[in-house]
């Protein structure tokens, strides 16, 4: 199945739901960049046939990730070390 969407990027890109039902990592980041991006999650939900907590949980997993990725590493040891250097 094959729909159109402008979305609130208006870039009217073309999504399609894949023809098994599983999304690829790509296709999940762009939908969660969507609604990043302030597209409506009901709307997008009902474009692509997938529940809204779906959704919510793609974009709270990519978030939660993001957020890790940006915490500063402990220090150990060797990073004293260094300093004291």
């Amino acid at each position: 199945m094959t729909s159109s969407a402008q979305g609130a990027n208006g870039r009217g890109e073309e999504r399609s739901r894949p023809e098994r039902g599983r999304f690829t990592s790509r296709c999940k980041t762009e939908v969660v960049l969507g609604l990043l991006r302030g597209e409506q999650l009901d709307a997008l939900s009902r474009e692509l046939e997938i529940i809204a907590a779906t959704l919510a949980s793609w974009r709270d997993r990519f978030v939660a990730t993001g957020q890790v990725s940006l915490e500063s590493q402990p220090s150990d040891d060797r990073d004293e070390e260094i300093h004291r250097l």
